[in-house]
């Protein structure tokens, strides 16, 4: 999607005629009837410039940039917006926190969080993702934050299930003593 471009076009938006000017009110195209001696409907420079910049919105609003090669952005752009207004992802498809999401103009989906609290037993936990992933999400991966700096203990998250709206995470510890869990655990989420 691009604006169009050669020797003639104009630098510069031109600001178009008042609506009703011409012949007529605002109505619909002509093939024209010759035998009627109506003429068919003549293309102007304030309809297709409308056009134009009604289908490079979506493109920009999505933090595309124009590309003349490729026929595919708007269809793209209407992807991410429609997902990330879904997900109530704000501007760009983002969300950015300690919970939060990304979402890029093929789709892609990045999605994490931060659980607080220490973990004391072996169980599982299940993370709930902040924007659900359209299509599908690829893995799940998590890790424990050891803030007592503790030298004991291997506190894993491990991938038991995922869905595209959620994650079941196993807690194991070698030793059984979580005492490198104490600051509660991250996760990360990636998919489409």
């Amino acid at each position: 999607m691009q604006r169009i471009d050669g020797p003639t076009v104009s630098a510069a938006l031109p600001a178009p005629r008042a609506t009703g000017t011409g012949a007529s009110a605002p109505g619909f195209f002509t093939r024209g009837d010759p035998i009627a001696g109506t003429p068919p409907t003549t293309l102007d420079a304030d309809w297709a410039n409308m056009i134009q910049e009604e289908l490079l919105a979506p493109v920009l609003a999505a933090g595309l940039t124009p590309d003349k090669a490729d026929h595919g952005q708007l269809l793209a752009a209407l992807r991410v917006l429609f997902v990330a207004a879904a997900g109530a992802g704000g501007a760009g498809g983002s969300s950015l926190g300690p919970t939060g999401h990304r979402i890029s103009a093929d789709g892609y989906m990045e999605q994490w969080g931060y659980v607080p609290g220490a973990i004391g037993s072996e169980t599982t936990v299940t993370v709930t993702f902040p924007v659900p992933f359209p299509t599908e999400c690829f893995d799940v991966t998590g890790h424990v934050i050891d803030s007592t700096a503790s030298v004991t203990g291997n506190t894993q998250l491990q991938e038991v299930a995922i869905s595209t709206t959620q994650a079941t995470l196993a807690v194991q510890d070698q030793s059984a003593t979580f005492s490198d869990a104490a600051g509660g655990y991250r996760w990360s989420a990636r998919g489409h």
